[in-house]
């Protein structure tokens, strides 16, 4: 029966098609990086709290402040003062399972922190690809908008904003997708003062899981199968 057969391959199709799953997120609630502050230009080693990656600072000024303010609807984010042109936070992970990567996070900023930024990605950690260029809001009374329409000057360890969120998504066909490992850097495109923050929180790297060879080509064979008892069930 032909209605069998397809019958058969749909459900293998369905089978090895999954849907999005985290490879790797920060929340910043346990690598809180220093503790409630640290000076440096640089700070690494920070390992994500769901999955496994690690993230990273750099910047030009070794006066830089790193520490772990409120988040977005949570208690702790990532911040840092002393920004200039170039300075980045990166995330890494390991993306070899996985095709159709998406990556989103949520950033805000004090009134006089760095609104300009640009998310680039490499493959090797060396060589980067500007990817899109965007805008973070905050700073300014009622700048931020909750998502219970409560408007205020930043986050809040209740409440959610909703402008303050960004995702870009990479398709299946993309060079990072199935790449050993993936970086991407949120990078400064501005110098603004010194005392200036940006904030960055549940920065998350996803994508959907590729099916074993193994296991593809058992549904495969199963597809095949049903095709055959279907051709000899016609030819009877």
């Amino acid at each position: 029966m032909k209605k069998l057969a397809v019958s058969i391959l749909l459900v293998a199709g369905a089978a090895v098609s999954a849907s999005a799953a985290t490879i790797a997120k920060w929340t910043f609630e346990t690598s809180i990086p220093g503790g409630t502050g640290l000076t440096a230009a640089t700070i690494s080693n920070i390992a994500a709290e769901i999955g496994t990656g690690t993230a990273s600072g750099v910047h030009a000024s070794a006066s830089t402040v790193w520490s772990n303010p409120t988040g977005n609807a949570s208690i702790e984010s990532l911040s840092s003062n002393f920004w200039a042109t170039g300075d980045y936070l990166q995330f890494s992970a390991s993306a070899s399972s996985f095709t159709g990567i998406t990556v989103s996070w949520d950033q805000t900023k004090s009134s006089t922190g760095p609104a300009s930024f640009k998310i680039a990605y490499s493959t090797n950690g060396t060589t980067f690809t500007d990817h899109a260029s965007y805008t973070v809001v905050g700073g300014a009374a009622g700048s931020v908008t909750y998502s219970d329409l409560t408007t205020g000057t930043g986050w809040s360890t209740t409440k959610t904003a909703t402008n303050t969120s960004f995702i870009y998504s990479f398709p299946d066909a993309h060079v990072l997708s199935g790449a050993t490992s993936v970086y991407f850097r949120l990078i400064s495109e501005v110098t603004p003062a010194t005392a200036g923050t940006s904030r960055v929180d549940n920065f998350e790297i996803s994508g959907t899981a590729i099916p074993e060879a193994s296991s593809f080509a058992t549904l495969v064979g199963l597809g095949a199968l049903g095709f055959c008892a279907s051709r000899r069930r016609r030819a009877s």
